[in-house]
């Protein structure tokens, strides 16, 4: 469905956003944006999300551990810094995660969207995102982009 949505608008950006995401600041979308503006490499921007009681759900993920891909600090709590500011400072990561993702329309174009095939249900973020990477374009994760999921 996103695919098809994304061939019928002329937008500079895509988001991304489940349903089960509340964002917990007022201007959660303009520093998204403003993170895909300040550099025109950044080709995706995501944030840090918490469960509801205030533990770290997504703050990026790497690809190899546990299998295919993981997110990291899952379950940390939302108030740790982390190891050299991991969970708390903006940084660029392998990949984010489409539950929240601002994503650069002419890049998703490139890259071909997700992957309907290959990727019908689970990864087609991951898999968008290292296809993102692997056509030089750099991803973001924004702070502080805390949204609860439900």
């Amino acid at each position: 469905m996103n695919n098809l949505a994304a061939v019928e608008t002329n937008a500079e950006f895509f988001l991304f956003l489940n349903n089960d995401l509340f964002p917990q600041d007022s201007n959660w979308l303009r520093l998204l944006v403003n993170e895909a503006l300040a550099d025109p490499s950044v080709a995706a921007v995501g944030g840090r999300y918490l469960y509801p009681n205030g533990t770290v759900q997504h703050a990026g993920i790497v690809v190899g551990p546990k299998g295919f891909a993981s997110h990291i600090h899952m379950g940390r709590p939302g108030t740790d810094y982390g190891f050299i500011g991991r969970i708390a400072l903006a940084q660029e990561l392998t990949a984010i995660t489409a539950a929240c993702m601002l994503v650069r329309a002419s890049v998703f174009h490139e890259v071909g969207g997700f992957d309907e095939v290959a990727f019908k249900v689970a990864y087609n973020d991951v898999d968008l995102c290292l296809r993102i990477r692997a056509a030089g374009y750099r991803i973001i994760r924004a702070y502080p982009v805390d949204s609860d999921t439900h």
